[in-house]
């Protein structure tokens, strides 16, 4: 992981300017092409089509689109894998038994489709989120260059301060909570990014503190539906600023520039401007 995003972040340095929503998204396509048995060029395809589904702000047709492509990708898939084999999640997927059963066509597309939706752009619009913040906020950046033990604990401020995940549950029973009453069966949008942001839970949460001395974000869910991936995605934004603000230590927003924000199943931004320093960069 660290070796491909060095290499994908040199890749960039020289231009001194470009936009890094770009650069995000070709982070976790390395450690993705490994799970997937795939080549990063076939994955970056894979994640424009996730965008699709989870950037075009409920537009039917550009989900519909999205969707269709990757139902056909997966078939492609494991068809491949069924002739050839291979030593990755869709093989195991191929292999797997549930009650001395295989997987369905349908469980197969499930974890296929949660898999990517799930784990692959959420990385890579996280890491657009967190560098916004640190192109604005000077001081900080700054900080965390001179000190760079202070990342964890800053990666998680800044995982409570920018959510993106907007999930939902089913009612389980007829219920009555503030006046509002909820029926079986009834889908509930749960605004995860809202509850970051409660003040009875957290102090001031509109700033960003990394020297909370606790930060009891569920940015990443809670209980059973806790996200399985959590520490992958952490270990690839630990990696990213370790290397990035190594490298790229001055950098900041295009003056100007008209940065788009998408509200959906999740929060994202569809593009981040940034330039920088390139003779500061090391």
């Amino acid at each position: 992981m660290r070796s491909y995003t060095i290499g994908v972040i040199e890749e960039a340095r020289p231009l001194g300017q470009a936009d890094f929503a770009e650069i995000a998204r070709k982070l976790p396509a390395g450690l993705f092409s490994h799970f997937l048995g795939l080549t990063v060029e076939e994955t970056l395809q894979v994640m424009a089509h996730v965008r699709l589904i989870l950037h075009s702000g409920y537009d039917p047709e550009a989900r519909k689109r999205g969707i269709e492509w990757l139902m056909g990708f997966e078939r492609e898939l494991l068809e491949r894998r069924a002739r050839e084999g291979g030593d990755d999640l869709i093989t195991l997927m191929l292999q797997a038994r549930i009650d001395d059963r295989p997987l369905t066509e349908k469980e197969m597309f499930g974890l296929f489709f949660f898999f990517l939706l799930a784990g692959l752009d959420t990385v890579s619009s996280a890491t657009v989120l967190h560098f916004r913040h640190l192109a604005l906020d000077a001081a900080l950046r700054r900080q965390l260059v001179a000190k760079p033990e202070l990342i964890p604990a800053t990666i998680e401020e800044l995982l409570r301060r920018y959510s993106q995940i907007v999930t939902n549950r089913f009612v389980a029973k007829d219920i009555e909570m503030h006046g509002v009453t909820l029926r079986k069966g009834d889908n509930v949008i749960l605004a995860m990014p809202l509850a970051n942001l409660d003040p009875t839970a957290i102090a001031d949460p509109l700033a960003v503190d990394v020297g909370r001395p606790t930060n009891p974000h569920i940015a990443f869910g809670s209980g059973p539906h806790r996200c399985i991936g959590s520490n992958i995605a952490r270990q690839q934004l630990r990696i990213t600023y370790e290397e990035w603000l190594r490298r790229v230590p001055e950098f900041r927003l295009v003056p100007g520039a008209k940065i788009h924000a998408i509200c959906s199943e999740a929060i994202v931004l569809a593009n981040l401007p940034m330039s920088w320093d390139v003779q500061g960069a090391a």
